[in-house]
Formats: structure tokens, C-alpha cells, sequence
């Protein structure tokens, strides 16, 4: 019998978001999932900052696993599916406020077999990243003129709005084009 600890393990029982997983940032963890027994991992983690989330997702063999990423109150944010036909990584990025957020990474294929995964989560904080949920006016990002801003279309039904504020100076210059 041989053994050699690792870090970042996934640590069961992590099957409910009340059971989810602490995650530490620009980490990867290591687990697995088996339909019929095993079939998904939860796994929270903190932003004591707004800021980009990198997420990669790898699968070690065939079969298609499916990410989830919601707040606390399980609103969603964006999702990712693997490649169902062969091995690989799948990325997501996302702007997010400070906060807490939850992710779900489940078995999403016919396959019986152990599908054995890598999660990696890294955060770049910042606030020149468009923050999920900004699609409504009253949940508009604030921006400031003459400042690059990145933004992430999670789907087709994805909008994102933006605030700002310009001065009376702009507003003499600006009278009169059409946009």
C-alpha cells in the first residue's frame, strides 16, 4: 500500500451547496465524479474584492461535465459545459462584485465511469471589469470616461449596462450627434 498526500483535493461530502467545498483563490483542486453515486461537487469561494474570475475546468477523459456559477442566493451567473468527446480544459471568465459565489461542477454525460477533473480558480481584482448582475438600469456598472473596460457575454440573453456621467463641458460638444 502506497500513499502520497496532495493538496487541493476534493473533500467529500460536497454533493449539496450546504456541504459546498471552501475554495481558495488562483488554486487548483482536484476531483472526480461518478454518475450513479457521485453526481456533482459543490465548492464555495469569497471575493473580498471586485474583480475578473478566470475558472478552467478540465476533464481527464471522455464524458461532458457541466459548471454552474451562482451567488448566495443561487441566482445564476454563467455556466460551462467540457468538450463531451475528448479530454481538454474549458474557460469561463467573469467580472464579479466582493461577495459570495458557488459553484457546481456535475456529471453531465451517459457514462458510467469515473471522470476524474481539475478546477482552477484564479482572480485578478480590479474594477475596469464589467461585474455580473448588470443587466438592468438599476443595476448599471458605473464607468469613467476615457477608461477601458472589459466585458463578458456569458450567453445570447446576456446584457450588460452601463452607467456614467458627463460633464456639462461634453454635453455642449456631444449636442446635436446622433449614436
Amino acid at each position: 500500500l502506497d500513499f502520497k498526500a496532495k493538496a487541493n483535493l476534493e473533500k467529500e461530502p460536497n454533493d449539496t451547496i450546504v456541504s459546498s467545498q471552501q475554495l481558495n483563490l488562483n488554486t487548483i483542486t482536484s476531483g472526480y465524479l461518478k454518475e450513479n453515486s457521485d453526481y456533482s461537487d459543490h465548492y464555495k469561494f469569497v471575493l473580498t474584492k471586485p474583480g475578473k474570475v478566470t475558472v478552467k475546468l478540465s476533464n481527464s477523459k471522455q464524458g461532458e461535465l457541466y459548471l454552474g456559477l451562482t451567488n448566495v442566493d443561487e441566482d445564476d451567473y454563467d455556466y460551462l459545459f467540457t468538450n463531451p468527446l475528448k479530454s481538454g480544459t474549458t474557460n469561463m471568465e467573469i467580472g464579479l462584485p466582493a461577495g459570495t459565489y458557488y459553484m457546481s461542477v456535475s456529471n453531465n454525460s451517459d457514462s458510467n465511469e469515473l471522470i476524474s477533473y481539475q478546477l482552477e480558480l484564479n482572480f485578478t481584482p480590479g474594477t475596469n471589469y464589467e461585474t455580473e448582475s448588470n443587466d438592468k438600469k438599476a443595476e448599471a456598472d458605473p464607468i469613467k470616461l476615457n477608461s477601458n473596460y472589459q466585458g463578458f457575454n456569458s450567453s445570447r440573453y446576456d446584457n450588460d449596462v452601463y452607467t456614467f456621467t458627463l460633464t456639462k463641458n461634453f454635453e455642449d460638444k456631444i449636442r446635436g450627434m446622433e449614436f
